[in-house]
């Protein structure tokens, strides 16, 4: 993994599909390998993985646009700046809230507090409600948010959105959108019905039910 980046004076990146630079975000860019790494520093307690974490946050640092409070996402032919766990400011902010935890960097925490702020702020504008692009993907990010930071606001913020998808979608008996466009409901796990079944089966119990969004790295879109 680390022989395969790209160094460079922004810092190091991975090309991990076709684009137009090398993507940041979590599912398929720089924060998911950075958070990788990070996992392979704590179990290990080899500089070299926390080097390389390090220097893929400086990549991403580096694209960061203060004017979106946003990381861009280089797939298509202008950068595009959305909020989802796959790409942009919900699997940002998931990634550095666990990197906080293991090498306690304060800048670190801010990053993943933006990241905070520009999910809440687009909350309104998701279209489904899977774990990979959507709603439940987002809502279970506030959850992770809060067990790190110890803030109840972040979870109240998930519980507002899990009680919307209630009142949309299940009270009225109407098929739940999942991240599939115009595929109606899906079965499988980050696009789906099992996934948003998860999301509220960890809302029931945060503490017993874990995140699965930290195990989906590079599994989606």
């Amino acid at each position: 993994m680390i022989e395969e980046a790209l160094r460079t004076a922004d810092g190091w990146s991975w090309k991990t599909v076709s684009s137009s630079r090398n993507l940041t975000g979590f599912s398929h860019g720089a924060s998911g390998i950075a958070w990788a790494l990070l996992e392979f520093h704590r179990v290990t307690g080899e500089r070299r993985f926390r080097e390389a974490a390090l220097e893929a946050f400086r990549y991403e640092r580096n694209c960061f646009s203060h004017a979106e409070q946003n990381w861009p996402d280089f797939r298509g032919e202008e950068p595009g700046y959305p909020v989802y766990w796959c790409h942009g400011a919900a699997g940002i902010a998931l990634c550095r809230l666990r990197a906080w935890q293991i090498l306690g960097d304060q800048e670190l925490l801010a990053e993943a507090k933006t990241a905070l702020r520009t999910v809440t702020e687009h909350l309104s504008s998701l279209t489904n409600f899977s774990l990979c692009h959507g709603s439940a993907g987002n809502a279970d990010v506030l959850i992770y948010a809060s067990q790190v930071l110890g803030e109840e606001s972040w979870l109240r913020s998930a519980e507002a959105i899990a009680q919307e998808g209630f009142d949309r979608f299940e009270q009225r008996r109407v098929p739940w959108p999942c991240g599939l466009p115009e595929a109606n409901e899906t079965p499988d796990l980050m696009l789906g019905l099992a996934g948003i079944g998860y999301f509220y089966l960890r809302l029931a119990d945060p503490n017993r039910i874990p995140t699965m969004l930290m195990l989906q790295s590079h599994e989606c879109c």
